[in-house]
């Protein structure tokens, strides 16, 4: 028993991390369930990434004070890794390490739990001063631990400069030592909602695979979890599928929830109108598909516009409108806007370089606001003022099967469209259920394995469900018999089918099959024979045609409100079998106004919305100005 007792210590800590890691949390201080939460990405207004050091707890809570009277309700704050593990190294001529110092003093490390974790207890001072401020304001706070990467400049410790910060056993010491320390010390703070790495800490250097990402992950969310069990901790920003390191297959079994960080200006969306349909449900898809293939509670942790290069501060508002509006219909748990302040007073690197944008802002540095800022603000308060706070999620109608975040963002807009809520599902995992698949742009074999193939072809085949695929490059077995037709021949991008039992539904131009139908055992296959959502998603204006129709045409659907415009979108929330809630969303800058066909048997008992000046709902009349919302209540009608 003497000898078993020795290791009992580790079984528990084994235990533990089991148990933590597949526990189930309550992330409703900062991401409600049904709900949208308002935060915001902080850095002092005054200091900026200086913010520790040049201490000044009057400027903080006067930035408090302005982020909580807008609707703000948590924080995601910074510990820069440097100031507050400020660890030197002293090397020997031949560069072997002699001895780790606290900061640049030379002196040794205190003989303390802080001085053997390398952190500045100063700075953990400050940052529990900070938190008291926090928390007398019902404040709380998503704390990044080790934010090593903030606006292009790498923060990390000298000891630890040009080490490989996910696999150097050096580096690795220091990341664990900090985490405990920092963790077990702050824990007790009711302000702290939430753990999270550091800031995109996928950002720290070049990763080598996946089992890289896993290992390293694993190591750091397993030391959070065994300083404190109690809170939830945050998976580093991904929307990677089936490609890179930073997967959602790797990051989501170890994480509590997931996040995105959709900047519409990096991506094709750049390509439209900043207050169009593509860059109005940019974030909300990167957030659907996120929370649907990981599996795990998801929130649009970063998001913000380059005012100056795409759109007015006015138009920055009208957008944040439409875009709280589609994460609330969505199921979207939280909204953290990068950033709360402009940093066009810092004179300091990075805010110094050529690469970062400073007026990002929700307010400017003297705390003024934007509007987007009071449009955020009164879009909660909206939130607030409604006779429920949880938004039952939309029912879903189809399974759209992507590879990468580009057709995410593009089959979402399709689908929406159409009227359709789709539900994403990665190629290279067992498909959920459903009646209805897309696969777009199935290049080559469209990522599924030959297992994955047979699954699908079974479920039309012997479950009568409906499979749609979009042509490109296709080499996917069985393809004649699936498909009713043959590739005749071939140039790049125009193949020519022949069909043998398909049914040609529509020709293009030049009068060869575009699109055929083929009936297969007991479902049916829809053959497009261009990858429609890739080429909507490549070209300007590419969501502005009838390319929609397609959607609609594979997985028809009555909606309770129908409006008949492409950009007006209805999502249907229902509250029971008498009650649903309608949302419709004007995702463009024309305005709408006419008489929906409400379902029959059905009637029009209220409307809410955030804004009534932009929003009314009148004697069956509906007004939407652009990128306006209203919530309609239905109820069924008594026989």
């Amino acid at each position: 028993m003497k000898f078993l007792g020795k290791f009992l210590p580790v079984a528990a800590l084994v235990a533990q991390t089991v148990f933590v890691a597949h526990a189930e949390f309550d992330i409703s201080a900062f991401a409600p369930e049904g709900g949208l939460a308002l935060g915001a990405n902080y850095w002092g207004s005054k200091s900026a990434t200086r913010m520790w050091q040049d201490w000044d707890p009057d400027s903080l809570a006067k930035d408090l004070d302005v982020l909580k009277a807008h609707g703000f309700t948590y924080l995601r704050v910074f510990p820069r890794w440097d100031v507050f593990q400020p660890i030197w190294e002293a090397h020997t001529p031949n560069q072997q390490t002699y001895e780790t110092y606290l900061t640049q003093d030379e002196l040794p490390r205190p003989e303390t739990p802080a001085g053997y974790a390398g952190v500045d207890e100063r700075m953990m001072e400050r940052f529990e001063a900070f938190c008291d401020l926090c928390a007398k304001r019902d404040m709380k706070l998503i704390v990044c631990l080790m934010t090593g990467q903030m606006t292009f400049r790498i923060f990390t410790p000298q000891a630890l400069e040009r080490r490989d910060l996910y696999t150097d056993p050096v580096a690795l010491k220091w990341e664990r030592r900090l985490l405990d320390y920092f963790v077990t010390r702050m824990r007790h703070h009711r302000a702290i909602a939430a753990w999270e790495s550091g800031n995109e800490t996928c950002c720290l250097g070049p990763i080598a695979s996946p089992d890289a990402v896993e290992a390293w992950l694993a190591l750091i969310h397993g030391t959070i979890r065994l300083a404190d069990p109690t809170r939830p901790v945050i998976g580093p920003n991904t929307i990677n599928i089936t490609d890179g390191a930073w997967r959602i297959d790797r990051i989501a079994p170890l994480s509590d929830v997931l996040t995105v960080h959709p900047y519409n200006m990096w991506t094709k969306a750049f390509l439209d109108d900043g207050n169009g349909i593509r860059n109005a449900f940019f974030a909300p898809s990167c957030n659907v598909a996120l929370e649907q293939i990981g599996g795990k509670p998801a929130f649009v942790e970063e998001h913000g516009i380059r005012r100056a290069e795409c759109t007015s501060k006015a138009n920055t508002a009208l957008y944040a409108r439409g875009l709280c509006w589609n994460l609330w219909s969505s199921g979207c748990r939280g909204l953290g806007w990068w950033c709360a302040f402009d940093q066009d007073n810092q004179m300091i690197p990075p805010y110094d370089w050529k690469e970062p944008y400073l007026e990002l802002g929700a307010f400017k540095s003297d705390r003024t606001p934007y509007p987007v800022a009071k449009t955020l603000g009164s879009f909660m308060s909206f939130l607030d003022g409604l006779p429920f706070r949880k938004l039952p999620a939309a029912k879903t109608d189809c399974v759209i099967i992507v590879r990468d975040g580009e057709m995410v963002n593009s089959t979402y807009v399709l689908a929406r469209q159409a009227g359709l809520q789709p539900r994403f599902a990665d190629p290279t995992k067992k498909l959920p259920d459903a009646s209805v698949y897309f696969l777009p742009n199935a290049k080559g074999r469209a990522f599924l394995t030959l297992r994955r193939w047979e699954e699908l072809k079974a479920r039309v085949r012997e479950g009568g469900a409906t499979l749609a695929i979009s042509w490109n490059d296709t080499f996917l077995s069985d393809h004649e018999a699936v498909f009713g037709a043959e590739i005749e021949s071939r140039t790049p991008g125009k193949p020519v089918f022949r069909p043998i039992t398909a049914e040609v539904l529509e020709k293009d131009g030049e009068g060869r099959p575009y699109l055929m139908r083929n009936r297969y055992g007991k479902g049916v296959v829809y053959l497009l024979a261009r990858p429609l959502a890739l080429a909507a998603n490549a070209r300007v204006g590419g969501f502005d045609s009838n390319s929609w129709r397609y959607y609609a045409k594979v997985c028809p659907k009555k909606l309770m409100v129908e409006d008949g415009v492409r950009d007006v979108t209805v999502s249907e929330h229902p509250f029971g079998e008498t009650r649903v809630g309608v949302i419709l969303v004007n995702n463009s800058t024309t305005p709408y106004a006419a008489k929906p066909t409400v379902a029959e048997g059905w009637r029009v008992v209220s409307a809410h919305t955030d804004d009534p000046v932009a929003a009314e709902w009148k004697d069956g009349a509906l007004r939407l100005a652009g990128n306006a919302g209203i919530l309609l209540m239905l109820e069924k009608s008594a026989k």
